[in-house]
């Protein structure tokens, strides 16, 4: 606990080199967002944070961020294939499956199909002929949730 304490209070004093910071609670963003009629997501709650007065303009849609984690584990036999069909572990994807488009990361690579993270389901099955590759991350892995 002590070591979040500290690092809020770094970063709260990194921030202040750029302007007056301002903090609130929870409850006070909760209040805020349902007091404009939002629905609860992340994107809502940060948009509830700046004052009605000077409105935001959104665009694009939003984003899931998955961190790459390239850690080689020993005798775990889904790690050790590097990439099939010219996909590979991590790489972003929009695939279609019974008609519906869906945008997700690579998770596992199967003999003849490849699973991905959505934003609705963590293993969704898809087969490599109904998958296009969008983008290989180098850092972090953006998928759009539409």
């Amino acid at each position: 606990m002590a070591h979040a304490v500290l690092g809020k209070a770094y970063l709260l004093a990194l921030l202040s080199c750029f302007g007056e910071v301002r903090t609130c609670e929870g409850w006070q963003t909760e209040e805020w967002r349902e007091g404009l009629g939002l629905a609860k997501s992340h994107a809502n709650d940060a948009l509830s944070l700046f004052p009605p007065e000077r409105p935001l303009k959104i665009f694009g849609p939003e984003h899931l961020i998955y961190p790459l984690r390239r850690r080689r584990w020993e005798d775990n036999p889904t790690k050790t294939c590097e990439g099939r069909n010219g996909f590979r572990h991590w790489d972003v994807v929009r695939a279609m499956r019974a008609g519906k488009v869906v945008f997700g990361c690579v998770r596992s690579l199967k003999a003849r199909a490849m699973t991905l993270r959505t934003a609705g389901d963590g293993n969704f099955e898809v087969s490599y002929s109904k998958a296009e590759l969008l983008h290989r991350p180098r850092g972090p892995a953006y998928v759009p949730v539409w």
